[in-house]
């Protein structure tokens, strides 16, 4: 799922069209490893999968036409900056933590047992919060533990997507200020205005 949060960012931002040079160029008999080392004499800094040969030819190819980003990946606009807020990694489990009580105060519970009640759907077995306590009312864990399943699914989750996008996008990241989330704002505004 973090995945298709960070590809539905990309999808909007980024031109998906395939070269059709790609199913027949001038790469299709190198192998992955000549690929790979093609790409990294020309961007040694590119992220790309390296056992996918399929995104390895698209990545030299974008290279090689001078027409990418940091993944290979064409950039649709101009003047776009990619900000992200990161912390502490403490702070940012226990503000998850508390998250997870909030919603739990704010009838999770009932909700998920809603759901639970209903045709059994991916859409309604994946999401964190409802498979846990799904468990608990199939009697396979305690409230207690899944409780604690969801906030440790949930800091997975945030670390997963902070990887995802550290990984797959240049993006500025800044440190956030929860004492006084003006200097966070101020911050990036100096950084938009200065670039």
């Amino acid at each position: 799922m973090v995945e298709e949060t960070g590809l539905y960012v990309k999808a909007a931002l980024y031109d998906y069209t395939f070269n059709k040079e790609e199913s027949t160029n001038k790469y299709d008999d190198l192998s992955i490893e000549e690929l790979y080392n093609k790409i990294i004499e020309i961007d040694p800094n590119v992220v790309v999968d390296k056992n996918n040969k399929r995104r390895l030819i698209r990545c030299l190819i974008n290279l090689e036409n001078d027409n990418t980003t940091k993944n290979g990946d064409k950039l649709l606009y101009d003047n776009v900056y990619f900000i992200g807020l990161e912390t502490n990694r403490d702070i940012l489990y226990e503000r998850i933590n508390k998250r997870v009580d909030i919603m739990l105060e704010n009838g999770l519970i009932d909700e998920a047992k809603y759901f639970y009640n209903k045709e059994k759907t991916k859409a309604i077995m994946t999401p964190i919060g409802y498979k846990e306590l799904f468990d608990y009312f199939d009697n396979k864990c305690s409230l207690e533990e899944a409780i604690d399943k969801i906030k440790q699914n949930s800091r997975h989750y945030a670390k997963r997507q902070f990887t995802f996008f550290k990984n797959k996008m240049d993006i500025k990241w800044f440190n956030v200020d929860f004492n006084n989330f003006n200097n966070t704002i101020n911050e990036v505004i100096n950084y938009i205005d200065n670039n």
